[in-house]
């Protein structure tokens, strides 16, 4: 998948500027389409219409331009009023594809395709909605470019982060006593609420469930997914657990004494994104 710069969006860029949104583009299987944004106006290319404060928050998506292979598999929320339950629950959204744009809302023709792909099956929890994203060809596992902005965006543990997570604290062996759509309650533990907040559990058939919110209670630990693990998960099954992060640089030396090993930019303001596709 190539990426074509204009050269006024180049030069944006390269200033630091900020008014820049992300925009989704989705088809579903039924051919009906839906366009989505960030931004807090409408916005319209290519002959779509983008509805306003209507974008797909990922959670757990690789910062880079391009899915880390390692996972995937990338959970998140679907917060729109345009994405209706109903529509949801009913399947109208499983194996839809998407196209995610980076737009300068002041002049639209400024834009850049960052990615393309296509959602897996849709799940529902406490009224919130929960995706997978597969790769189209590929495309998704290679790295295009380098995405600059505050948070880290190396996978944990991996070459670049290159933290320790194989052992305890940060990766342990638990069972599950309670499961349910939503949640899987494990033993008590000695680490600190939030510790596996971002991490996973994951069976021994490799199946990895990415955890939303984990909360300490007194006869037990609550650790709240993102997708429905009853189907994948029994009573009692031995599970690993390993820990999370939320890439900003006072966990990553709090939390893991790796500072030295940040991948992110922390003297970018929030609502900066800086990207270099030059390969360099």
């Amino acid at each position: 998948m190539s990426r074509v710069i204009p050269p006024a969006m180049r030069r944006a860029l390269e200033d630091g500027v900020s008014h820049f949104c992300r925009c989704w583009f989705i088809r579903r299987r039924d051919g009906e389409t839906l366009g989505l944004t960030d931004h807090d106006r409408p916005l319209r290319f290519n002959h779509i219409d983008f509805i306003a404060d209507a974008a797909i928050s990922l959670s757990a998506l690789d910062a880079r331009l391009g899915l880390d292979a390692s996972q995937p598999q990338a959970q998140g929320v679907l917060s729109s009023n345009a994405l209706t339950e109903a529509d949801l629950a009913a399947g109208l959204y499983d194996d839809a594809a998407f196209d995610l744009w980076l737009v300068d809302w002041q002049a639209p023709e400024n834009r850049m395709l960052l990615m393309a792909g296509r959602f897996d099956k849709v799940a529902l929890s406490e009224g919130r909605f929960s995706v997978s994203l597969a790769a189209s060809a590929g495309d998704m596992n290679a790295p295009r470019g380098r995405l600059f902005q505050n948070a880290c965006d190396a996978g944990l543990g991996d070459a670049r982060c290159r933290a320790d997570i194989s052992a305890a604290p940060f990766a342990l062996s638990v069972s599950a006593l309670d499961v349910t759509a939503a949640y899987i309650d494990i033993a008590p533990l000695a680490h600190a609420a939030g510790w596996f907040t971002h991490g996973y559990l994951a069976n021994a058939a490799g199946r990895r469930f990415v955890i939303r919110a984990d909360k300490p209670e007194t006869r037990f630990r609550r650790l709240h997914l993102w997708l429905d693990p009853s189907a994948d998960i029994a009573m009692n099954e031995p599970l690993d657990l390993v820990v999370g992060c939320d890439k900003q640089l006072e966990t990553c030396q709090r939390k893991f004494n790796n500072a030295v090993n940040y991948q992110g930019f922390p003297s970018l303001s929030d609502d900066k994104l800086l990207i270099d596709v030059s390969g360099r």
